[in-house]
């Protein structure tokens, strides 16, 4: 596997792509030109600290850190999953309903995953196991979010 590898070209692209749909925005009057760089800023410094974190864990073949990582997930899928309820239960419960309906679904499908398709060794290698997570994460938090 052959990590995309960006270049300063490239991030002045991306940097010119926001910048003008700023301009165009305060152009046409749409009052969009400082949620977008906000957005922006926020975007940046969000996948700079998750990078860091991710190069750490990566490094590291531990399986309490990659296991760390993973309930630091579930917590933020459950918490947010918990939020998004509309109708809301005695005080907490929505939260632990939909942190346990999203984990235990996620879990099941990434052991499956992990322990028979995919089977990387060791099983818990946080070089498959966080991606597969949290791209099942963000399905099952959608799915959930309906109830």
């Amino acid at each position: 596997m052959n990590p995309i590898v960006l270049t300063t070209g490239d991030m002045l692209v991306a940097a010119a792509l926001i910048v003008t749909s700023s301009a165009l925005s305060f152009l046409l009057s749409l009052g969009l030109q400082r949620a977008l760089l906000v957005s922006a800023v926020r975007m940046a410094v969000q996948l700079a600290l998750v990078g860091s974190v991710l190069l750490f864990v990566f490094g590291h073949a531990s399986v309490w850190l990659t296991i760390g990582l993973l309930a630091f997930m579930f917590s933020a899928a459950g918490w947010e999953a918990g939020s998004r309820q509309q109708v809301r239960l005695c005080p907490g419960w929505h939260f632990g309903i939909a942190g346990v309906a999203t984990a235990t679904g996620t879990v099941i499908v990434v052991l499956i995953g992990l322990l028979t398709a995919l089977q990387p060794h060791p099983w818990y290698v946080a070089r498959t196991a966080i991606p597969l997570t949290g791209l099942l994460l963000g399905n099952v938090m959608n799915a959930t979010r309906a109830c």
